[in-house]
């Protein structure tokens, strides 16, 4: 989801040291898991990230709208978190923009269980207006190209990421002094907007927008 004038996704391209994103995930055959809701921000170097899941047949944009509140909360902090989602959505004027999908393998050790590591391939991305479809009344178009990557490969590589909780392993910082790895970000969302604008074009971002987003 973004605004009309795609403010989280200049706040990415421009690498806003405050910035969020907001985005409403299912899994497997639509329809047969929840829907999660989900803000991703990123402040500073630090990711924080809360997520509510919501019966499948509940959601939509009647949910956020309006003003009732779902009975599928097992917690107040459940309850909080998407009244935050919510908040946001609301202040921003956001919509679905876009989906994007994938394939992910993920393992997590049997020694270290405070990482994951996660294997994504097959990215591909559709443009949508929908809360609910989800995919299934469009057509997907690939994006795990060489030129849509923009890793500088010769292929079409699978993303990579390790997820921890908190400090980064040893064996982590071993791989990257080994492989002499660097730093790089794959926004999965900015990449789908930015293939589809070099076709169809995007707005100009609302600079007030964007510093909005940065101070949240």
């Amino acid at each position: 989801m973004d605004s009309p004038d795609y403010a989280l996704h200049y706040a990415k391209e421009r690498e806003a040291v405050n910035r969020f994103k907001l985005r409403v995930r299912t899994y497997g055959e639509i329809g047969c898991a929840p829907v999660f809701v989900e803000v991703k921000a990123k402040l500073e170097s630090m990711i924080v990230k809360t997520r509510v899941a919501i019966p499948f047949g509940v959601w939509g944009r009647e949910l956020i709208s309006g003003v009732r509140m779902p009975r599928c909360f097992k917690s107040a902090r459940q309850e909080n978190d998407f009244l935050q989602f919510k908040r946001l959505v609301w202040e921003i004027g956001a919509e679905p923009v876009a989906l994007v999908r994938y394939v992910r393998e993920s393992y997590v050790g049997t020694v270290d269980r405070y990482a994951r590591v996660t294997f994504d391939r097959k990215l591909q991305y559709q443009m949508t207006d929908s809360w609910t479809d989800f995919g299934r009344g469009g057509t997907w178009h690939g994006m795990d190209s060489t030129e849509a990557q923009g890793f500088g490969l010769p292929y079409s590589g699978v993303v990579l990421e390790v997820k921890t909780l908190s400090h980064t392993p040893v064996w982590v910082m071993d791989l990257v002094e080994r492989f002499q790895l660097k730093k790089q970000g794959n926004c999965k969302y900015s990449t789908a907007v930015w293939r589809e604008g070099l076709f169809r074009g995007y707005p100009e971002s609302n600079s007030a927008v964007l510093e909005a987003m940065c101070e949240v």
